[in-house]
C-alpha cells in the first residue's frame, strides 16, 4: 500500500489573542483558511519498524521534525509493529507563517492511520495532532475555512467563503530560527483582545459574496504585525510590506510571518497587484482559495 498525501498551506485571515495560560500556551481566536500552495507527501510500509523522512533522496530526520514526531507518536501510541519511509516534497517555504510544518504533521498522522489500518476515530487523530502543535488540529479537522479558538483546539468549520484568490508574498531570505516562539514572546497583556474583531470578520464573511464586499465592510487584524515589522531579521520586509499596503486596499501577515498575503475576487487582478512593486527578492504566489487542507489517497 502507498499513501499520498497533498498537505496545503493556510492564511490566518484574523488573529486575535486573549490571555495567556498557566501552561505557557495563550488562547487565541483566529479565522484559517486554506489556500493552494501544497507539498506532497509520500507513506510506504516497512517492517523494521524504523521511521525515515527522505527529502531530495536522502534521510533527513532533523529538519522536517514534526512529520518524525507525529510518525513516533503514532507508532508508540498505537502500532509497534510497523515502521514507515516518507518522502517528502517541499514547495511551502519553511517558518513562513503559512503552516507548512503542522500540515505536514497532520498529513502524517491521517497517512499512517490508513497506512497502519488502526482506524482510529478523529478524537483519537485530534489528541495526537495537539501533542505534535496547536495548529494541527486545525489541518486535521480538514475544513478549509474555520474559526478556532483555546490553545487551537477549539475548531468550528464554517461555511466556504467566495471564491478568492491570494497573493502570497514570501522573503527569499528566511526568518529566524524559533520564530514562533520567539514571536509569542514578544506579546503583552496590552495586546490582549476579546475575539470580537475575529468572530465579526468570520460573520460578515459567511454573508458576503465577494471579497471586495468583506474587505470593505469589516476590519481584519492580526496581533503579530507590529512585532513581524519590528523584529524581523529579513532585511527590506517593513519597506516592502508598507509600500504594497499602500497599494493594496487590504495586506495582512499570516501567524507570526513573515509571509503576507492580500486576498482578490479574479485571479487576473491578483496577478497584476503583484507588479505593483518591485518584488525580485521575494517569493510571489497567487493561488486559489480551497476547501480541504488534506488531500488523502490510497494506492
Amino acid at each position: 500500500m502507498i499513501v499520498k498525501v497533498r498537505a496545503y498551506a493556510k492564511i490566518n485571515l484574523c488573529l486575535e489573542i486573549i490571555s495567556a495560560r498557566n501552561d505557557n500556551y495563550h488562547d487565541i481566536c483566529t479565522a484559517i483558511q486554506s489556500v493552494g500552495l501544497f507539498d506532497e507527501l509520500e507513506f510506504t510500509e516497512r517492517i523494521d519498524q524504523g521511521i525515515n523522512v527522505y527529502v531530495d533522496g536522502a534521510v533527513d530526520n532533523d529538519q522536517f521534525a514534526l512529520i518524525n514526531d507525529s510518525a513516533q507518536l503514532m507508532k508508540n501510541s498505537y502500532s509497534k509493529s510497523y515502521g514507515a519511509d516518507i518522502i517528502l516534497q517541499k514547495n511551502i517555504p519553511l517558518s513562513s507563517g503559512l503552516g507548512g510544518g503542522s500540515s505536514n504533521a497532520a498529513a502524517t498522522i491521517l497517512a499512517l492511520n490508513k497506512l497502519w489500518n488502526l482506524d482510529l476515530g478523529k478524537e483519537s487523530l485530534m489528541q495526537i495532532g495537539m501533542a505534535v502543535g496547536s495548529d494541527v488540529g486545525y489541518f486535521i479537522q480538514n475544513s478549509g475555512a474555520a474559526l478556532v479558538t483555546g490553545k487551537g483546539e477549539k475548531i468550528q468549520s464554517l461555511n466556504r467563503p467566495p471564491t478568492g484568490f491570494a497573493l502570497i508574498i514570501i522573503s527569499k531570505q528566511r526568518a529566524m530560527e524559533e520564530k514562533t516562539k520567539k514571536m509569542f514572546s514578544l506579546i503583552t497583556p496590552s495586546d490582549f483582545t476579546d475575539g470580537s474583531i475575529t468572530k465579526s470578520f468570520t460573520n460578515v464573511m459567511q454573508n458576503s459574496s465577494c471579497w471586495a464586499e468583506i474587505y470593505s465592510s469589516v476590519e481584519s487584524i492580526n496581533c503579530f504585525d507590529p512585532y513581524i515589522l519590528k523584529n524581523s531579521e529579513i532585511s527590506n520586509i517593513e519597506r516592502v510590506y508598507v509600500k504594497f499596503k499602500e497599494r493594496i486596499n487590504h495586506a495582512q501577515f499570516s501567524g507570526t510571518g513573515p509571509s503576507f498575503y492580500s486576498i482578490f475576487d479574479d485571479h487576473e487582478e491578483a496577478v497584476d497587484a503583484s507588479k505593483t512593486i518591485d518584488l525580485n527578492s521575494f517569493e510571489v504566489y497567487v493561488v486559489p482559495l480551497i476547501s480541504t487542507p488534506i488531500d488523502l489517497h490510497v494506492e
